[in-house]
């Protein structure tokens, strides 16, 4: 195995790793996902029954079932969804490192699993690290990285984790309707001719399928001299089948070797089979280069087209990504120095500007445009009580709009959402992990996903019908409340409101003829109440949470 030399950088940053992955396994008591006043279509939490009581190998962890699971948003950016099923490739920690994964069909309309099946270490010689998901011809195809490097013997470093390891592309294939291993490929350790690839992370190496035989391997490199990537042509054993193609930065620069470089995705491949390269250069302390920022476009290696970024503010960008290329737009995101928050950025195909978003809180979202070219944004939790909460925000031309929030029914759980997308009946599926916090540190983690109504996302809108048949959409708003919870209705109404608290006290009553009410809520204590409004005979009740 080869030498790992440290830094004491890297050294802390290891001592870090070793701790989340443990974290990830400590046994912790299982707690049902649920939230205040808000009921989602359904929930499921991933689980691995057959790990609950084992132990890891120094017997420091013993596994709870759900805390190995790491996210789908890890093989796959979007959604794996195919005629009315979801199927959810979750990466899993064995033994301390990543080895396997489990494998989930679940009904987009119901929530209901319908089969689940699991490898991991346990039956298998080597680790595997799931690169890619891919649906063909009725079957589920895993692209694995087979780890051939073995653990370091002296003391626990998760290599496959930190993308130290080095393995051969494995391929399982699964049937669609059973979820049974239909094959799996035997890579030839022995073999010259195997290529040996790094388990970088996406935004450095990536796997692109051409077809059933060929494979393309990208991986991007910087250095003093130059930014750069190679293109390896492999077929399904992980045989390599001509010499690298080399693709060089287009940009004039005078000294690459100062420079900041911090990792993000670059490339990315399309339907079309065209590749699009994020070209770019951020400046270091003592360089007189100015920021640059370009999109590459080739086919095959030959470059057909240069999208220049100028209509862009480069000087205080820290991180680029290219995040997607679709049939309609480019997605990039970028990340700004001293925490300045971050910039969603959407193009169509010939680089010109639909649509830049400043999201000043930060997350890292991957995000899909719905088909007005909007999308949904979760912020981070923040704690009311003894309760955590979170809020959804959507995005209008330039900027983030707070539309609704939930508030988890579980206290001193935390919550994170990972992502967010719109499903064709105008329902979102949103995927993401709670955790038990104690001491300020996770106690174990639950991954999962849940599917909540457009109503529930876009603040509490509801049909209410009246005595004439007509439907009449009402608002609620803000939810949490501070001052002031406003109604609002598409048209005039006379309507009554009244609002009580968890124990029925009876804090505000008021009638209205008016197309649109202000409460003022600033007297009541924070905390949880119901507004009823009547209307014609018929009943809304609504919750609503005082801050």
């Amino acid at each position: 195995m080869k030498a790992i030399q440290f830094t004491s950088r890297a050294f802390l940053f290891l001592i870090i790793a070793i701790s989340n992955i443990n974290a990830q396994i400590a046994y912790f008591n299982y707690v049902p996902l649920e939230f205040i006043g808000a009921e989602p279509l359904w929930i499921h939490v991933t689980c691995d029954s057959t790990m609950i009581g084992a132990e890891t190998i120094e017997n420091t962890a013993t596994y709870d079932g759900h805390s190995h699971v790491h996210g789908s948003f890890e093989t796959e950016d979007d959604y794996i969804i195919h005629e009315g099923y979801l199927y959810k490739v979750s990466s899993t920690v064995y033994q301390n490192d990543f080895s396997g994964a489990i494998i989930e069909k679940i009904d987009i309309k119901t929530g209901e699993l319908i089969w689940k099946t699991i490898f991991d270490g346990r039956t298998s010689d080597y680790r595997e690290h799931v690169e890619r998901t891919i649906i063909e011809d009725n079957r589920l195809l895993l692209y694995n990285y087979m780890i051939t490097q073995p653990d370091p013997e002296e003391f626990t470093v998760p290599i496959v984790f930190l993308g130290w390891a080095e393995g051969i592309l494995k391929i399982r294939e699964y049937d669609l309707e059973t979820g049974a291993l239909i094959r799996e490929t035997t890579p030839d350790i022995n073999n010259p001719e195997s290529k040996l690839i790094r388990d970088y992370n996406f935004d450095v190496a990536q796997l692109h399928v051409l077809s059933d035989e060929n494979l393309l391997l990208y991986k991007r490199y910087f250095d003093t001299t130059a930014s750069f990537f190679v293109i390896d042509t492999l077929d399904h054993m992980g045989l390599v089948l001509n010499e690298p193609d080399t693709v060089w930065s287009e940009l004039v620069i005078g000294d690459w070797g100062d420079s900041y470089w911090n990792r993000g995705y670059g490339i990315r491949r399309d339907s079309e089979g065209l590749t699009y390269w994020l070209d770019y250069y951020v400046p270091g302390n003592f360089t007189l280069d100015s920021a640059q920022a370009n999109i590459n476009i080739y086919k095959e290696k030959e470059l057909i087209d240069i999208l220049p970024l100028g209509f862009i503010e480069k000087s205080n960008i820290r991180t680029w990504y290219l995040r997607d290329v679709t049939e309609d737009y480019i997605y990039l995101h970028v990340q700004y120095f001293d925490n300045g928050g971050s910039s969603h950025i959407f193009l169509d195909k010939g680089g010109q500007l639909i649509k830049e978003i400043y999201n000043p809180l930060q997350m890292d979202q991957f995000i899909k445009l719905d088909k007005d070219n909007n999308f949904i944004v979760s912020g981070r939790d923040y704690k009311v009580g003894d309760n955590y909460e979170f809020s959804f925000f959507q995005s209008d031309q330039s900027s983030l709009s707070k539309v609704s929030s939930m508030m988890l029914n579980i206290p001193d759980y935390g919550i994170e959402i990972t992502q967010i997308q719109k499903l064709q009946d105008n329902d979102y599926l949103v995927a993401g992990v709670y955790y038990k916090l104690e001491d300020f540190r996770s106690r174990g983690t639950a991954r999962f996903i849940m599917k909540l109504s457009e109503e529930m996302i876009l603040g509490q809108t509801v049909s209410i019908n009246n005595l004439n048949g007509i439907i009449t959409d009402v608002t609620i708003y803000p939810n949490p409340a501070s001052n002031i919870l406003s109604i609002k209705f598409e048209e005039l109404s006379h309507f009554d409101v009244t609002i009580f608290d968890m124990q029925g006290k009876l804090y505000h009553k008021e009638s209205f003829h008016a197309q649109a009410a202000d409460i003022d809520v600033s007297y009541l204590q924070d905390g949880i109440y119901t507004v009823i409004i009547s209307l014609n005979g018929q009943i809304l009740n609504k919750k609503f949470i005082k801050i």
